[in-house]
């Protein structure tokens, strides 16, 4: 009965980490790679729809805007509206409600560039 007992606590403790393992912290997926982005952080007033976030990061001239979730750090990116920044994050693809394809940054750590 002690033995068993003692696998099934060990067993639970193994799914557990290979459910945490999943997820590789801050809703990011395991294989998703985290990628850097330098640019000109911008929120759009109005423009949060099936097609937008509402946030970009403005990488230079000629080169397009990329959309960018920044829930997981709101506070800073209010902070940082309008200013050049660096952040770090991964890309995600979703289907917009209009039948289209939306590709958007996951920000999970942004900071001023000086």
């Amino acid at each position: 009965m002690r033995i068993r007992l003692r696998r099934t606590a060990l067993s639970l403790v193994i799914a557990a980490t290979g459910a945490i393992g999943a997820c590789a912290g801050n809703g990011r997926p395991a294989d998703a790679r985290v990628v850097q982005q330098t640019g000109t952080l911008r929120i759009a007033a109005g423009a949060v729809s099936a097609g937008h976030t509402g946030w970009t990061i403005q990488p230079g001239q000629g080169q397009p805007a990329v959309d960018a979730d920044v829930s997981r750090v709101m506070a800073r990116a209010r902070e940082l509206d309008g200013h050049h920044i660096r952040a770090w994050g991964w890309f995600s693809d979703s289907a917009t409600g209009t039948g289209g394809h939306l590709r958007v940054f996951n920000v999970q750590q942004v900071e001023l560039v000086r």
